[in-house]
């Protein structure tokens, strides 16, 4: 299982907010570091 292996000296956080023109946010939005690395990713929510 993943958090068996879970390092806390190789973690970072990434804050953002993913919006629209009108600066809205946008729901459903993949983000992620490199698609082909086992990092993860996570998807936006409500408020982008």
């Amino acid at each position: 299982m993943f958090w068996n292996r879970y390092k806390k000296s190789r973690t970072s956080v990434i804050r953002g907010q993913v919006v629209g023109p009108t600066g809205s946010g946008i729901v459903g939005v993949r983000v992620g570091i490199d698609p082909s690395s086992k990092a993860g990713s996570i998807l936006t929510q409500e408020s982008g």
